[in-house]
């Protein structure tokens, strides 16, 4: 009995297996990964809000023109 749900999982992983479309490379695959990262995405929204923190508290030191 479980070697023939073995075999019909194994064909229908070669069928689907035969009918992508696209080919990647481990290049390609660390690129997506790290572009769909929630943890890099995470940490650029909390460098950016620093970075404004930042320019904020500078502004507030340099000279006004009034």
């Amino acid at each position: 009995m479980n070697l023939n749900i073995l075999k019909h999982l194994t064909l229908s992983m070669l069928v689907l297996n035969l009918s992508a479309t696209e080919i990647y490379t481990v290049d390609d695959l660390i690129i997506k990964s790290l572009q769909n990262s929630p943890d890099l995405a995470i940490s650029k929204f909390k460098y950016d809000a620093s970075q404004s923190r930042y320019d904020t508290a500078f502004s507030d030191y340099l000279p006004t023109l009034d």
